[in-house]
């Protein structure tokens, strides 16, 4: 304990309290001990107090102990109001090492600001540098040790199977929890707005609700024990359906990141943090080996000190610079040979069969070029739009290697010439010299299928009833939008009112913020005023007007151009994630082998559906003899070139 005779000259004094936790967790416990402590060192000596330095979750080497001095020196030089900064120990006010408590300690002398540890027992003489350098050093030491203990401990969790790849709950699962003895006993569930539920094992029913957690304190969130583990299960089927959602327009209907976003947005879909969706999140599921069954642990390191490794523990070698700079370290991708791959069976079935192969082309090449530190540029991102040229990319696969196909636009002069190739060919010869270069042409392919498509639609008994109730439908929620339109109508004067305000005082918030706040609040503004005026622009249709609308429509979807243009692009893609089984094609005989699953009036008449894409039906075998499956056929269908640029088409059942 301070020898009070030491401190004879701090009566009267003003001091401020410098209290810091590492952990929010400590908050409750830590906080308060400090304050007692150091409140009583200020009785005890007759001083007043002024206010409070509370640091709550920061480490004590963060830069942000720095800038909390900073703050304290300039309310010295402009108030005045105290003289005296009380810490419960020299590891509370930083773990940087000698050179930033040096640092600190002279700058809080040259404010005038004298520094007193309670509890070290510094010696009030010339000695006492000298023992606030050694304690530095030492108190480095403890951080970096302690941080060598719990990186040793993660990587022998890991290894032993009693610690998940990942603590972030990824969207789309749960966290289930699991004792000391392998007994499963419920799950735990993010909710958009932070808040979190436990559940029963179902997933059914809530058991309880923690609330959100909040910026300063303690967690509201559910603390596991030390006798429990974890794993991750399938979510919330709402999120589950989102992730495939975004995985079948990326890879079957050739999306970009931002068109995903923009779907989900306009349909008010939260993000998992309640929130927009943006490019950058969607890339991130897509690219994420968990929806294919897979954990990645020890692909980044964050670390300070120390990153898991097969050894325990591998120093990390941060920079100086970094050391001083940064509250979380930048991310590292570290070498390919330290990434751990743990099976995830319980989220095998996560994804949409038809998407799982792509996906996992695209994720190889994608960690393939991280492992070889490969970036790329900004802005070079792919647009994956679909076109009308290429509605079967990434749904047709070479037959020879299982890699899908893609569209290539070949050009000379004014003429243009669309085929679709395997994917990785036409690189440099050593990436991958089996893949085949030979393509097929896109034209009398894409012909087959939209016209095979548009036939079966138009034969639907019931086509008519159906486009009429879909008719009245839309009706019906046009005249819902009307009564919201008061309220979407005040929403967007909010939004521009919000968006002025903003305007008038980006010197205040700052240009980079304001930025961001204005590009979010414009996009908000656009969707309230698209929807605002399609309320506008829909009119209420007569009875006559419906039926002449539907004979209008029925007449369309039979013919190959309209069901073709960019516009109609959605329908084909939605027929095809129905009606399409399975597109091989063999690059180097340019035939492509389909398999469709069509309902039984298709099969009344298979010459029509051969003829309605502008083939010759060959022969037809068995065409009603298919396989019954959910109430529906499935039929083969093959396309092959047949002399100079004619394509026949021949069709059977099995």
């Amino acid at each position: 304990m301070t020898d009070k005779n030491s401190f004879d000259d701090l009566k009267g004094l003003g001091y401020i309290h410098w209290v810091r936790c590492s952990t929010k967790a400590q908050v409750d416990t830590s906080v308060p001990d400090q304050l007692h402590v150091e409140n009583g060192f200020g009785i005890l000596h007759g001083m007043k107090h002024v206010d409070d330095m509370i640091l709550e979750g920061i480490s004590g080497a963060s830069p942000k102990v720095y800038e909390k001095i900073k703050e304290l020196i300039a309310r010295k030089k402009a108030k005045d109001d105290f003289d005296v900064l009380l810490v419960h120990d020299l590891s509370r006010l930083t773990r940087g090492g000698p050179n930033d408590g040096g640092r600190i300690i002279a700058d809080l002398r040259d404010a005038g600001i004298r520094l007193i540890s309670v509890k070290d027992n510094i010696p009030n003489d010339k000695l006492g540098a000298v023992y606030q350098m050694l304690k530095h050093y030492t108190d480095q030491q403890q951080s970096e040790a302690i941080a060598l203990a719990t990186t040793r401990g993660s990587m022998s969790a890991l290894s032993a199977g009693k610690r998940p790849h990942t603590q972030t709950t990824n969207y789309g699962l749960d966290r289930r929890i699991i004792g000391p003895d392998g007994e499963q006993r419920y799950r735990l569930r993010l909710n958009e707005d932070g808040s979190q539920d436990k559940l029963t094992l179902d997933g059914k029913t809530v058991l309880e609700t923690f609330a959100p957690n909040p910026k300063s304190g303690s967690p509201n969130h559910y603390k596991l024990q030390k006798n429990e583990d974890y794993d991750f299960v399938l979510g919330k089927p709402e999120r589950i359906e989102v992730v495939n959602r975004m995985y079948r327009r990326h890879h079957l209907d050739n999306w970009s990141g931002y068109r995903i976003a923009k779907e989900l947005n306009d349909e008010g879909i939260p993000s998992p943090k309640g929130g927009l969706w943006t490019p950058e999140t969607i890339h991130r599921i897509l690219m994420n080996p968990i929806y294919l069954g897979v954990g990645l642990a020890n692909f980044e390191s964050t670390g300070r000190y120390y990153m898991r490794s097969d050894d325990g523990a591998t120093p990390t070698n941060r920079s100086p610079e970094e050391m001083a700079n940064y509250t979380q370290m930048p991310r590292r991708i570290r070498p390919e040979k330290d990434w751990k791959h743990i099976e995830q069976p319980l989220l095998d079935d996560f994804l949409d069969p038809r998407v799982r192969q792509p996906a996992m082309v695209e994720q190889a090449a994608y960690y393939e070029r991280k492992a070889k530190g490969i970036k790329k540029k900004p802005g070079s991102y792919k647009n994956r739009s679909a076109k009308p040229q290429h509605i079967l990319s990434y749904r047709m696969f070479e037959t020879t290697t299982g890699l899908p196909m893609v569209g290539h636009t070949s050009k000379r002069g004014d003429k243009q010439w669309f085929s679709y190739k395997t994917k990785g060919a036409y690189r440099k010869p050593s990436s991958n010299p089996e893949v085949p270069t030979g393509m097929i042409p896109a034209p009398p392919v894409n012909q087959m299928v939209v016209g095979l498509l548009g036939e079966v639609i138009r034969m639907a008994p019931d086509l008519r009833d159906v486009l009429r109730r879909q008719i009245i439908a839309q009706q019906e929620r046009n005249h819902a939008g009307r009564e919201r339109m008061e309220g979407l109508t005040k929403q967007a004067d909010e939004v521009r009112r919000q968006i002025v305000w903003i305007m008038e005082n980006v010197c205040k918030i700052g240009e980079d913020e304001a930025g961001k706040k204005l590009a979010g609040l414009a996009e908000q503004r656009d969707r309230l005023d698209l929807q605002i005026k399609m309320i506008k622009d829909c009119s209420v249709l007569s009875d006559a007007e419906i039926n002449a609308l539907v004979e209008k429509l029925v007449d369309q979807i039979g013919k190959t151009q309209d069901l073709v243009r960019k516009d109609g692009m959605p329908a084909i893609h939605h027929l095809l994630d129905l009606l399409l089984v399975k597109a091989e094609a063999d690059v180097e005989r340019k035939w492509v082998d389909f398999e469709f699953r069509l309902p039984p009036w298709a099969l009344t008449d298979p010459e029509a559906l051969c003829l309605s894409s502008g083939h010759v039906c060959m022969t037809w075998r068995g065409a009603c003899a298919g396989m019954v499956e959910d109430g529906l056929l499935l039929m083969r269908f093959k396309a092959f070139p047949y002399g100079k640029g004619r394509w026949l088409a021949f069709g059977y059942a099995e």
